[in-house]
């Protein structure tokens, strides 16, 4: 159908009952052009490996093995090889001669001889050994089992690499049904080639009707399908095998052996059609990995390696300076992963204990929307059973679900924890542990306080308030937008906090800065005929330093190594650098609030100081 899939259903479903309406088609065009179906290239180790696990249901590790007991035996060239060209010194017909006798292929073998060779396609000559190819005839008789299967594909590998090219006709048809474009294309084999040695490669011919552009075309039947995308399967072995070789990780003779290595310690398993299903161990394993280091995780690092010691081979590096960076990069490494450990402890705990089905569900996992298990037991942390992670939370405080708001980064449904002393964070668990911005603290863990997400409404960037009221302090305080009934506002970074009035229905930080203190104003509404204030006003933008009615409401101040009274100072500004001001206090009235501001406040548009 020209115009594809539909995902919207009742549009879907008024197309089907339009294009339904006849069973009779225009034909509107015809196209028929020659095709080729390419002979396949010298035989390498890595595309032997590929066929006899795809093909064959041979494990890499096992053919690896035949093939070396078949050169041996003098069967085969040598089996390790990365190239796929012959070179010009080699000869080709004298090795098609030896399977002329064969009672298998030996009459195609001899009209190839007679009819003249086709050149092998050009490959990859990585001058190491010639492709992998048959050097003696052999019969069922001589060799058994997978020996004889192994042997029977690399000798019809190679002369169907001598073989011409499989010659096909396709058949495109455009037809025309009730205002609705369709196509049906198919083809037809016009000369087998190389498919007649190598039968299971075979393509089948499509049954098209005959017909020229203005024909009618009677429809039998239309269908409606309905379907579902899906994801992608588990990579077969084949499939690694390619993934391994494109990423420069091991070499022809290694990738046998590091495949057999993953199955032995039991990381994944082979199953139905050589598929490498993953393990529960080898899943928590990676997960953990990536918790501490995600390049582990990467093919980049070893094909990095790997490329510098082929450079070494080629002449263009020196050992001793490759050896002396690859020391130095996993040694560093190995310290880093050492020092951080505990998260992969943790995360083993959690997968192969019984706190895997302990806790109760408290919060949706971004990755998977699915519930993870709070576990409540020191150190107190979430856990994904669906993606084998764990997220550590703050210790010594309690936890609960925040709504149902998420976070605009990575879709973490966001969790609060309530601190002894009055104080509750918001935080996001992904954030809470993996910091997004390069401006992070390395080795401190990221809450709401600290996030500076430009829009997201539980962010210091939209909630900022002032600097810390404590002088010793370098924190920021931000107004906390969970604390309903209990508004406050407090330090991101000690226990200092400043309480509201409890009676406020709303509560938010305004773009605006206090002209007196640099201090953002906050926007506070009150219900219907309770106001605290003393002139009664429902609603109310005002400094919580400046306002003097605002101010009074904020009496209490819990925290902090100074106190309300310390601060209550006239506003010092003394002049630094051009468009600076340095405020360092400020009073309101005898009873009121102070402000204090330790860090240097630009008159721009910007409200951000720079300790933020």
């Amino acid at each position: 159908w020209e115009r594809g899939r539909l995902f919207d259903e009742a549009m879907a479903r008024m197309m089907h009952k339009q294009v339904s309406e006849t069973k009779l088609a225009k034909v509107i065009e015809v196209n028929q052009s020659n095709d080729t179906k390419v002979r396949p290239t010298a035989l390498n180790t890595v595309e032997l490996l590929k066929i006899a696990s795809s093909v064959l249901g041979i494990s890499p590790h096992q053919a690896m093995g035949i093939a070396e007991h078949l050169y041996i035996s003098g069967y085969i060239s040598y089996p390790r090889t990365e190239s796929s060209a012959y070179p010009g010194s080699f000869d080709l017909k004298g090795a098609l001669a030896e399977q002329k006798n064969s009672s298998i292929w030996g009459p195609y073998v001899q009209r190839l001889l007679a009819d003249g060779l086709t050149r092998p396609k050009a490959g990859h000559d990585a001058g190491d050994h010639p492709p992998i190819t048959p050097m003696r005839g052999a019969s069922m008789g001589e060799l058994s089992g997978d020996s004889w299967r192994v042997y029977e594909y690399v000798t019809r590998h190679f002369i169907a690499s001598l073989s011409p090219d499989c010659k096909l006709k396709k058949t495109k048809i455009t037809i025309n049904l009730n205002g609705e474009i369709f196509t049906v294309s198919g083809k037809v084999v016009q000369e087998l080639g190389w498919i007649e040695v190598m039968p299971r490669f075979a393509v089948q011919d499509d049954k098209m009707p005959d017909c020229k552009a203005g024909d009618d075309m009677h429809i039998s039947d239309i269908r409606l399908n309905a379907g579902q995308t899906q994801a992608p399967g588990y990579l077969t072995e084949a499939d690694l095998i390619g993934l391994m070789e494109k990423y420069g990780i091991g070499t022809d003779a290694s990738i046998p052996t590091h495949i057999q290595n993953i199955c032995d310690r039991n990381y994944c398993a082979v199953q139905g059609g050589r598929t490498m299903v993953p393990t529960k161990l080898g899943t928590v394993l990676v997960h953990g990995i990536q918790n501490i280091d995600p390049e582990l995780t990467l093919p980049l690092v070893r094909s990095h390696v790997e490329e510098y010691v082929t450079q070494i081979a080629d002449g263009k590096a020196k050992l001793n300076d490759v050896l002396q960076y690859a020391i130095d990069l996993f040694f560093n490494k190995f310290k880093y992963f050492k020092t951080n450990i505990d998260k992969m402890d943790a995360l083993f705990s959690a997968s192969f204990s019984s706190l895997s089905t302990t806790g109760k569900y408290l919060t949706r996992c971004g990755n998977c929307m699915r519930y993870m298990r709070h576990i409540d037991t020191r150190p107190q942390r979430l856990y994904c059973q669906t993606c084998e992670v764990t997220y550590n939370l703050p210790q010594g405080g309690t936890v609960k679900q925040y709504s149902t708001f998420t976070c605009p980064l990575d879709n973490f449904e966001l969790v609060i924890s309530h601190i002894e002393g009055g104080k509750s964070v918001s935080l996001c668990p992904y954030c809470y542990n993996n910091p997004p911005f390069e401006t992070a603290v390395v080795g401190k863990a990221m809450s709401c306080s600290d996030c500076r997400h430009p829009t997201c409404r539980h962010s210091l960037m939209t909630n900022y308030v002032c600097d810390c009221v404590d002088m010793s302090c370098l924190g920021a305080m931000a107004f906390e937008p969970g604390s309903g009934g209990r508004w406050r506002v407090s330090c991101n970074m000690c226990p200092m906090l400043i309480t509201l009035p409890p009676t406020a229905i709303r509560v938010k930080v305004v773009n605006e800065e206090c002209i007196e203190c640099n201090a953002r104003k906050i926007d506070i509404q009150f219900p219907e005929k309770k106001s605290p204030l003393a002139s009664r006003e429902e609603k109310v933008v005002g400094c919580i330093f400046c306002h003097t009615a605002l101010s009074q409401q904020c009496e209490e101040i819990k925290g902090g190594r100074d106190t309300l009274a310390d601060h209550a100072e006239a506003i010092v500004a003394d002049p630094g650098e051009e468009g600076v001001a340095v405020v360092e206090g400020a009073v309101v009235g005898a009873e009121g609030m102070s402000g204090r501001h330790n860090g240097l406040l630009p008159y721009t548009d910007s409200i951000f100081p720079t300790n933020i």
